[in-house]
């Protein structure tokens, strides 16, 4: 076959579809050319999330008419004229790519009027980017730019689209977002349009301050915990690869925010850091990870709120890298993490020391004051923890490793276990009276060899591959490639096949399937069950508020929430919605979930927002209320050293065919492991 060249259409197709890839990557080319045009107020309308039209209006310089015919080709461009004026690049935009690839994957037309005009111009063009229709129309000055049915011509993009929109939709403001932020001295709006109204979901004023333009889109209450980024003095920069020179220190620029190191001023994930450098948005993963590790030595269970803006000469950073252009190559890295590591301590450092002392105070105000109640609580949650239970794990690989070929009569193996009151703890949550009638006698203790033997004597084995698929043994060190054992060669229906054997140690239950016996956790796995079935099905009662109270959320945490209404209503949430109020202050929590001991607010309904964004419409918990159920399903299941029947170990074995996820117990614990095969 001979080598061809591909048409032009097919060039253009190819192409462009590399460029815009997604709604969020069309607004970002809409906003950097409305930016380059000098706009200082621009407006965003999104038609059903953006799937239906985009539209973008600026106040900008607008467009020449002499240029009307060539701004939508490919690779015209005022930015730049040769290859090395990438050097002192000081634009968004320099391939011109963004508008002619628009016109391939989309119905684009624009309105615009620059100021040297009397009257302002509509513009068509086709999906190759050329005019085919100009004519006069009134307008404002600056430039309207409407991309109608993205990915219409491109049905797998399409549907892939349409059926994530909402998640595409968040993606899309948060670029806006980035845009915003590094910009306050420009206005920017967003009006989203559905079935059900008109909305704006951004809406920020001018202004001269970063913190002003946080939080009009975050909140005040996510704003306050910010504290100001500044560079660290020269001598103050500690690095373990190279000498910093003091002229390289001089060119680099640090300004933004981060979340204060005191507890509980971060956030439950990294979705709100925003980098920039020379205020041009990017993804800058390495950064990302530098900060976060800063941040978890303080605070590990959070992540940090991060604006961080890093100014440097145009010819250290090469932009020319991805065609979104939000990957960029920072000459001097290493320098520049250098600083960031050093500034970050060293104002960390200054700001523990001012909150330390009054910490410490408050956290021994409220020790000399917790009830009885709840130290008796905490104690009874220590006692829970089994050393024989612990010893067993460790010395049960032993099973495995003794061969029936060593031994012609049973082994009687005593194993010194410590101490344990488990059992005097647990025996006041045991509340199935059919399992205290069982008598310690009806148990039939057994050897593992015994098991194996009459087992041998009784079934016909047919050696198949599936006989040494098993080959992690009962350990702690070996607690995920058990796990990943189990989850690769195991399917929810061989519990409904295994072949209860007996109990052991009054805490475990022995199984067969095939050739193979398993061990299962009699307590973790009925906790498990008991565990999924709250999560599914339980619906948590809510105590109603005297007054209701005002949420100040983020616009994408208000729309998520007014999407998933029935979902917060099932987690004890009654959310009120105030249309005519600005965004950012739309909601009203009525009524709070109420439990003994358990006290929940405003950050599960944030957190179930962040869930909510990555799977919209699914039932979704957060943390504490998932830990109160955890807590609830571990005091009402079987515990350990409670005596079973025939009849109540085969429920739990085959409860857990119905589990989504059977090999792990709320709290982390392994439900089961394999323990042998019976047959050599």
């Amino acid at each position: 076959m001979s080598i061809k060249p591909l048409s032009r259409d097919a060039v253009q197709q190819i192409c462009s579809s590399q460029v815009i890839i997604s709604l969020s990557a069309t607004l970002k080319e809409l906003i950097e050319n409305s930016l380059d045009a000098k706009a200082t107020a621009i407006e965003v309308y999104l038609d059903n999330y953006g799937s239906e039209s985009i539209e973008v209006v600026d106040n900008g310089e607008g467009i020449l008419p002499q240029n009307f015919s060539t701004i939508c080709l490919k690779h015209f461009t005022s930015k730049l004229t040769e290859f090395s004026d990438l050097q002192e690049l000081e634009t968004f935009g320099f391939r011109g790519e963004a508008l002619s690839s628009m016109c391939a994957v989309s119905d684009m037309s624009i309105v615009t009027h620059h100021a040297s005009q009397d009257v302002g111009s509509c513009l068509e063009y086709n999906s190759s980017g050329e005019l085919v229709n100009s004519s006069p129309c009134a307008a404002q000055i600056g430039t309207r730019v409407s991309i109608k049915k993205i990915f219409l011509h491109m049905p797998v993009r399409r549907i892939e689209l349409m059926k994530n929109i909402k998640r595409e939709f968040n993606k899309l403001l948060q670029i806006l977002y980035g845009y915003c932020i590094i910009r306050p001295d420009v206005r920017f709006q967003c009006f989203l349009t559905t079935k059900k109204e008109k909305s704006l979901v951004i809406n920020t004023t001018e202004t001269n301050s970063m913190k002003d333009v946080l939080i009009s889109i975050f909140g005040t209450k996510s704003s306050k915990s910010l504290i100001p980024v500044t560079k660290c003095e020269y001598n103050d920069v500690t690095s373990n690869s190279t000498h910093i020179s003091y002229e390289l220190f001089d060119q680099i620029e640090l300004t933004g925010y981060i979340s204060s190191p005191e507890p509980g001023s971060g956030r439950s994930n990294s979705d709100r850091q925003f980098f920039f450098l020379n205020s041009r948005p990017c993804d800058y993963s390495a950064l990302s990870r530098l900060l976060n590790e800063l941040y978890h030595e303080y605070d590990r269970n959070h992540y940090p709120f991060v604006i961080l803006s890093i100014y440097t000469k145009a010819n250290q950073l090469d932009v020319n890298l991805t065609p979104d252009k939000r990957s960029i190559l920072l000459h001097s890295e290493q320098l520049v993490f250098d600083i960031i590591r050093s500034s970050i301590a060293k104002l960390f450092l200054h700001y523990i020391t001012t909150f330390s002392t009054c910490l410490n105070l408050t956290a021994q105000c409220k020790l000399s004051h917790k009830s009885p109640t709840n130290l008796n609580k905490q104690n009874r949650n220590y006692n829970r923890t089994s050393p024989r239970r612990n010893a067993f794990s460790t010395h049960l690989k032993s099973f495995r490793d003794i061969s029936p070929n060593k031994h012609s009569k049973p082994i009687h193996h005593t194993i010194d276990l410590p101490s344990c009151t488990a059992p005097v703890k647990y025996s006041m949550y045991i509340m199935d009276t059919a399992t205290q009638r069982v008598s310690r006698e009806s148990i039939v203790t057994v050897d593992i060899v015994d098991i194996r033997n009459a087992i041998n004597s009784n079934v016909n084995y047919n050696r198949k591959s599936f006989d040494n698929i098993f080959s992690a043994r009962i350990n702690p060190e070996h607690n995920d490639k058990a796990e990943a054992e189990l989850r690769k060669e195991l399917s929810k229906d061989s519990f409904n096949l295994m072949e209860v054997v007996g109990q052991f140690n009054l805490g475990f239950i022995i199984t067969r399937l095939g050739s193979h016996l398993f061990i299962i956790d009699q307590h973790a796995t009925d906790e498990k069950y008991r565990f999924e079935v709250l999560q599914t099905t339980e619906h948590i009662t809510s105590q109603p508020l005297i007054t209701p109270l005002p949420l100040e959320m983020s616009v994408v945490t208000e729309l998520v929430i007014m999407d998933n209404m029935n979902t917060y209503e099932m987690n004890g949430f009654d959310i009120a919605v105030d249309e005519h109020s600005s965004p950012t202050h739309r909601l009203k929590l009525r009524t709070l979930p109420m439990s003994k001991g358990w006290i929940f607010g405003e950050d599960e309904i944030e957190e179930m927002a962040l869930l909510l964004q990555d799977r919209p419409g699914v039932l979704c918990r957060p943390s504490k209320i998932r830990s109160m159920f955890a807590s609830r399903a571990c005091r009402s299941a079987v515990m350990i050293g409670t005596a079973l029947s025939l009849k109540e170990m085969e429920r739990i074995v085959r409860n857990m065919a119905q589990m989504e996820q059977p090999w792990q117990c709320p709290h982390g614990r392994p439900t089961m492991r394999h323990l042998t095969t019976v047959f050599k």
